[in-house]
């Protein structure tokens, strides 16, 4: 009985890892299920960056996402078209303090590089004041952490107990 179930779960997985693999050789994304905000916080930048995309297309807002070149991104991570046809930049900071104005900055000087009309910045941390104001006062969808877990759930992605 054991050994049965034990067989199960291990092709169960497999069958899941290979279908991930597939779409990641396809669309350079990561499978995002059965994450945690700590293991968001642990993942490398790279990493961050493809679950970024993944949520972003699960969520249904956009249809299409892809990272830019991880040297020489002139300012973006991301750059996303959305169900209207709009074209997007995003730059995504995985971050244990606070971001400042740099990654909002860099984010409205990629604009014209990716010849995008909307910009966000998307972090797993917090903003600062300052940065608040400066995304506000140029138009950048600033996603911190509460709006990260948003994100979250409107990709309806599963949940572990914490």
């Amino acid at each position: 009985m054991f050994i049965s179930l034990l067989v199960s779960v291990f092709f169960y997985v497999l069958i899941s890892l290979l279908e991930c693999v597939g779409s990641l050789a396809q669309k350079k994304q990561v499978c995002v299920t059965n994450l945690q905000n700590r293991d968001v916080d642990t993942m490398t930048g790279v990493e961050f960056e493809r679950y970024c995309i993944n949520l972003l297309v699960k969520t249904g807002r956009f249809n299409r996402a892809q990272m830019t070149d991880v040297t020489n991104d002139y300012g973006a991570d991301i750059v996303a078209v959305d169900n209207e046809g709009i074209r997007w930049v995003f730059q995504c900071k995985r971050y244990s303090s606070n971001l400042n104005n740099r990654p909002i900055q860099e984010v409205i000087a990629s604009m014209a590089h990716y010849k995008a009309t909307k910009a966000a910045v998307i972090t797993n941390s917090w903003f600062t004041d300052n940065a608040k104001v400066l995304g506000r006062e140029n138009g950048v969808w600033l996603i911190d952490r509460a709006g990260f877990k948003e994100l979250e759930k409107q990709a309806k992605l599963e949940k572990r107990p914490a």
